[in-house]
């Protein structure tokens, strides 16, 4: 991964802190995950409750001669439910919402996409401040631009697609 991919990230995530607040950093939890279609990703999220908002700022593990780039950032809510034995204040199910904007280039094409996603999920917590995230859902594409060098044979036009999600949570 080059240097400038890290220095938009750090941006990226210090931004995203400061706009999150000093006074709520008890909060503030911070995540490393893989999915579709945030890609493998960092990110910040605040938890109120049982909500959390947050984001992500994904890359694609694959890059070669074929797939040059692909990118993606990712907003999100999530809704906790039920109870554990183990944790009195800790919820481990979940329903997971979001938006994800994705665009990259291959050899052949450079594209936009806009997913919307819907998920069900579980939170299983290693210790009070550390934990992963698996969730299982549903991505709709509601936009998407693309522009041929050759355009394809078959151009198949999915709108829907499958959302899943694996990732590790800090709590700072």
């Amino acid at each position: 991964m080059g240097t400038k991919r890290f220095v938009w990230l750090g941006v990226f995530l210090l931004f995203a802190h400061l706009l999150m607040g000093q006074e709520k950093q008890r909060n503030t939890t911070v995540t490393a995950g893989v999915g579709f279609p945030e890609l493998l990703n960092l990110g910040i999220n605040y938890q109120v409750d049982r909500s959390h908002v947050g984001c992500t700022f994904g890359i694609s593990p694959i890059i070669d001669d074929v797939h040059k780039k692909l990118y993606a950032v990712s907003g999100y809510y999530y809704y906790h439910f039920g109870n554990s034995a183990k944790i009195p204040y800790y919820r481990p199910w979940h329903v997971r919402t979001g938006l994800t904007f994705a665009w990259g280039e291959t050899t052949n094409v450079k594209y936009q996409n806009l997913f919307f996603d819907t998920r069900f999920g579980r939170r299983f917590q290693i210790n009070p401040r550390m934990g992963v995230d698996l969730n299982l859902g549903a991505a709709f594409l509601i936009s998407e631009k693309e522009n041929y060098e050759n355009p394809p044979f078959l151009d198949l036009n999915w709108w829907l697609f499958p959302a899943i999600g694996l990732s590790l949570h800090y709590k700072l």
